[in-house]
């Protein structure tokens, strides 16, 4: 009979990690991209992760200057158009985002901040 004393616990491998080179830490950091499917709509679009520059434009164009509010609605738009790769938008679509299905572009926007980061990223100015 084996008792608890004579179990051997098993350590984990211990992984060895190499120094990466200028261009593989470069290659490694690169935006994500994902192609999520969205069956309310009868398709796919591609999106990517955001950069720390999209971040920072998509907050300057979505606070209101006088009292620091966050414009969300704003911001889903700015976030989607940033982060959308196929089909591809630009800045004159935002307004068309702004009026269209709230939860629907809530709903990728929040994917977008979330492959880059996660929600909180844009909590944490």
């Amino acid at each position: 009979m084996t008792t608890p004393a004579d179990t051997k616990i098993q350590e984990p491998a211990k992984t060895v990690l190499m120094k990466l080179t200028k261009d593989e830490f470069l290659s490694r950091v690169a935006v994500k991209t994902k192609t999520i499917s969205l069956p309310e709509l009868g398709g796919e679009i591609v999106v990517r992760s955001i950069t720390a520059k999209d971040r920072d434009e998509i907050m300057a164009a979505c606070t209101d200057r006088r009292t620091g509010a966050t414009k969300e609605h704003i911001m889903n738009a700015l976030t989607i158009v940033k982060g959308l790769v196929e089909p591809a938008l630009t800045a004159s679509e935002v307004e068309a985002l702004v009026n269209s299905d709230f939860a629907l572009t809530l709903r990728i926007s929040n994917f977008i901040w979330t492959m880059s980061g996660g929600v909180e990223a844009i909590k944490n100015d």
